[in-house]
């Protein structure tokens, strides 16, 4: 059992380039059956899953994406700004053109399911924060992610975080799909074209020690 874990977290690669091929719908359910065993504090599940499958949703968020990421340009042009952030945004929107022609583009968010353990906290003046922390949602979306790619990767599916979007849509709060939802990531899923090369990881010595 652990040689087969260890292979499958080793094969997952970020792939952004996929075949037309779509894989059977019924795997996405599946997928997202593996997500739902993520833990969550409290067992709140804020998890929530969209999938966006019609032309027009996937042209409302390009056309969003698009009109942000020009502002941002001419906003700089107009200020005089650097023209290595420019370059930024311009890379960082090409990079996530791709997500529009995969044969499966996720959405994942979290919603609000009632206070946890920092808020009541807030409430009582037990703690300084007023604004209650994502801190709880992001790992639980991280866990619930990771899921989704692992059983991805075992049934020989390619995938691709996206987070940089999510930038691009920061004053887009009237889109469809962002409805009721909290937006975290973006993931993609299909067949890969071609297997991508091994990215570096760090040494353990350098993300590890005992205190």
């Amino acid at each position: 059992m652990y040689a087969m874990l260890s292979k499958i977290l080793q094969q997952r690669r970020s792939v952004r380039k996929y075949l037309t091929k779509e894989p059977p719908k019924e795997w996405l359910e599946d997928l997202i059956n593996c997500g739902r065993t993520a833990p969550s504090p409290s067992n709140r599940q804020p998890v929530r899953v969209r999938q966006i499958i019609s032309e027009k949703a996937r042209k409302e968020l390009q056309g969003a994406m698009v009109r942000q990421k020009d502002h941002l340009i001419s906003t700089i042009a107009t200020q005089s700004g650097s023209k290595r952030v420019r370059n930024y945004i311009r890379v960082y929107y090409r990079y996530s053109e791709f997500m529009f022609t995969a044969p499966w583009l996720i959405l994942i968010g979290v919603t609000d399911v009632g206070p946890g353990f920092k808020d009541h906290l807030v409430a009582a003046g037990l703690h300084p924060e007023k604004n209650r922390s994502s801190t709880d949602e992001d790992i639980t979306v991280g866990l619930f992610v990771g899921a989704m790619l692992l059983r991805a990767t075992e049934l020989g599916i390619g995938s691709c975080i996206l987070t940089a979007p999510l930038v691009f849509l920061a004053m887009e709060k009237n889109l469809t799909m962002f409805q009721d939802l909290t937006p975290k990531c973006f993931i993609t899923f299909g067949y890969a074209a071609k297997a991508p090369a091994i990215p570096p990881r760090f040494d353990l010595a350098k993300i590890f020690k005992r205190c």
